[in-house]
C-alpha cells in the first residue's frame, strides 16, 4: 500500500516528503501547504524547496486540535 511505500521511500533519517506527509494525514497537498504557511504542523526546510516531516511530529500538532466527543472525559 501507499504508507509502505512512503516509509520505505526512505528519506534521510526517515523523513518524509510532502505528498507522503499529505497522504499520512490523509489530506491533500494543498492542505498540506495551508497548514504549513499557518504554522500548524511541523516541517523541516533543509534547501529552498525540500520541505520534510517527521511522522511522529505530524501526529502530535494533529492531537492538538482533537475534539472532544459528548460525555468524553478529559
Amino acid at each position: 500500500g501507499w504508507m509502505a511505500e512512503c516509509l520505505f521511500d526512505q528519506t534521510p533519517y526517515g523523513f518524509l516528503r510532502r505528498i507522503d506527509a499529505a497522504h499520512y494525514l490523509g489530506i491533500s497537498k494543498r492542505c498540506l501547504h495551508t497548514l504549513m504557511r499557518r504554522h500548524v504542523i511541523p516541517y523541516y526546510k533543509p534547501g529552498r524547496r525540500i520541505c520534510l516531516f517527521k511522522a511522529s511530529e505530524l501526529d502530535a500538532a494533529m492531537r492538538r486540535y482533537r475534539i472532544m466527543a459528548v460525555g468524553e472525559d478529559r
